[in-house]
Order: structure tokens, then C-alpha cells, then sequence
């Protein structure tokens, strides 16, 4: 059962407020990192079930997400600012040393935060990541040769995600993401569409500013800030226990995007979800992952 929340604008370092929700203090803290760039915490509020008097789970909306505040500053949307807010967060929280998790880009900053400050993690949980943009892009290359025709030509022209267009190349796109983003179980096409438009579209219906500024404009052809990261070389730095999950369906595929993960990071251990895609908190397998998260956490 969901345990009660409380939530807070709180003033950073920086000067700008972060929007945070906290269950009631447990014995350990698990931080969670949402994805985007520019999504928010409501992606990851699953996770306040496995929540108790053994566990908080803290969630927050980054810097230019949800209900944070959004300044008008291009030059802030880097990593080195959402990882020197991770460590500022945990400051004003009076958090000494954390398990940390994250989702998508969330694994990614989950990444550069256990580089920069392994001194404050307990243990790393990275879910639906990488640890290249470029193994994105291969992972990508892997899903369009098995995807259909309209498929591959909305990539190709970059077409714009719309839920409203009803066109080919809307409709492409829409399968992309029904089929690897957030898919039913069982899987069936037309369902997914209906259940990607009713579900995950209302959770990322506010896109903040550093999702274009650091990705791009299309899912599937990075070309911002990220477009040349990767710290592929360096998971062999990761000394913390270390948890890596992925949906076998992912759109960041787990051969391409997982398996350097898990071989470069020291006794990680990794978990495919076999009916599962990105985002696996809102599909099917949801409660056994929750489950596997909070053994890993608690162990």
C-alpha cells in the first residue's frame, strides 16, 4: 500500500526552488532520478509503494521539470548541473549517504552522480538506460530494421510525436512507441496505442526545456548536449552494489544499451523483464520489478 507523502518547494543552493515528495522516514533512502531530460516525478510515483517503515523513497522534479522552477537560462542545461543539484538536494535533505535510482536519462545522470560523489551512494539502481548515447543510437538501429515501413519513414524525416496526428507518419511513431516505450501485456497493437495515449501521454504532457536543449528534437536522432556522452570507460569506477533492469522490448535495447553496463560496472547484476519495454514501472511486470528493487535495496 502507497505510504503518505509530504511534499515541499525547496530552495536550493543555486537559488531555485525544487519541487520534492518524501514518504515517512524509513531506516534507508532511495533517491529517484525521472527521466527527459525535462519529464517529471510522476514517471517513477510506483515507487512509492514499496515505500515503509524500512525504506523512504524520495522523489523530486529536476531543475526545469514538473513543478521545479523553470529558469530562462539555455546555459543551465547540462549534467553538471543536475549532478551538483543531486549533491545540493541531499544537503538541504540532510541525506548523508543514499541508494540511488534512475530511469532513462535518470540512469544516465544516475551514472554520472556515482563518478562524482560514490562517497553518498549506498547502492545504484539504473533502469531503461545507457551508458553511450551512442549505444542508444545502435540500440535504435536495431529496432527500425524490424519495424514497419511507416515506422522507419517517421524517423527518418524526424516527424514530430503528436497524439493527436492521425497521419502515416504519426501513426508510425505511435506504433514506436506502443510497441518499445510502453507496451500492453498481451501484447496487441491496437490496445497499446490506446493504453501509450491514455496512459503515458498525460505523465509527460509537460515536457520542460532540457529535453530538446540536451536530446533533441526526436526521440530517435539525438542532437543536443548528450549527443556525444558516454562514460562507457569508466563503469569500471562503479564499487557500490549495483542493480541494472531493462524491459527485454526496450527502446534502449539490452544488448546494445544494457549488456555494456553490466559488464563494465564490477559485480553488477542484471534483470530483463520479458514482457516489458521502457517503461516498466507502468506495465505489466510493474510489481515484481517494485519487488526486486526493494530485496536489492534491503538486502
Amino acid at each position: 500500500m502507497e505510504t503518505a507523502t509530504g511534499e515541499q518547494l525547496l530552495r536550493l543552493p543555486d537559488g531555485f526552488d525544487r519541487f520534492v515528495s518524501q514518504t515517512e522516514p524509513g531506516d534507508e533512502v532511495l533517491v529517484c532520478l525521472h527521466g527527459g531530460p525535462g519529464a517529471d516525478h510522476r514517471t517513477l510515483l510506483p515507487l512509492r509503494c514499496i515505500a515503509d517503515e524500512e525504506l523512504q523513497v524520495v522523489l523530486y522534479d529536476q531543475l526545469g521539470s514538473g513543478r521545479s522552477a523553470r529558469p530562462d537560462d539555455g546555459g543551465l542545461w547540462t549534467v553538471e548541473t543536475f549532478v551538483a543539484e543531486f549533491e545540493m538536494l541531499l544537503d538541504e535533505l540532510g541525506l548523508d549517504r543514499v541508494h540511488l535510482l534512475g530511469q532513462s536519462w535518470g540512469g544516465m545522470l544516475g551514472l554520472e552522480c556515482a563518478l562524482a560523489h560514490q562517497d553518498r551512494i549506498r547502492s545504484l539502481i539504473l533502469c531503461d538506460t545507457m551508458a553511450s548515447t551512442q549505444a542508444a543510437v545502435d540500440g535504435y538501429g536495431e529496432i527500425l530494421a524490424r519495424a514497419p515501413e511507416t515506422s522507419r519513414a517517421a524517423v527518418a524525416a524526424d516527424h514530430e510525436f503528436d497524439p493527436e496526428d492521425g497521419s502515416e507518419l504519426g501513426l508510425g511513431l505511435l506504433d514506436l512507441y506502443a510497441t518499445h516505450v510502453r507496451r500492453c501485456h498481451p501484447f496487441d497493437l491496437e490496445r497499446s496505442r490506446r493504453e501509450f495515449l491514455e496512459f503515458v501521454v498525460p505523465l509527460v504532457d509537460d515536457i520542460g526545456p532540457a529535453y530538446e536543449a540536451m536530446w533533441g528534437r526526436s526521440e530517435f536522432s539525438p542532437s543536443g548536449v548528450l549527443r556525444d556522452w558516454d562514460v562507457t570507460d569508466r563503469l569500471g569506477e562503479i564499487e557500490v552494489p549495483t542493480l541494472i533492469t531493462c524491459g527485454a522490448h526496450d527502446e534502449l535495447t539490452p544488448e546494445s544499451c544494457h549488456r555494456p553496463i553490466a559488464e563494465g560496472i564490477p559485480h553488477a547484476r542484471w534483470l530483463i523483464l520479458g514482457r516489458s519495454s521502457h517503461m516498466a514501472f507502468h506495465e505489466s511486470e510493474a510489481s515484481f520489478l517494485l519487488a526486486a528493487i526493494r530485496a536489492f535495496v534491503l538486502e
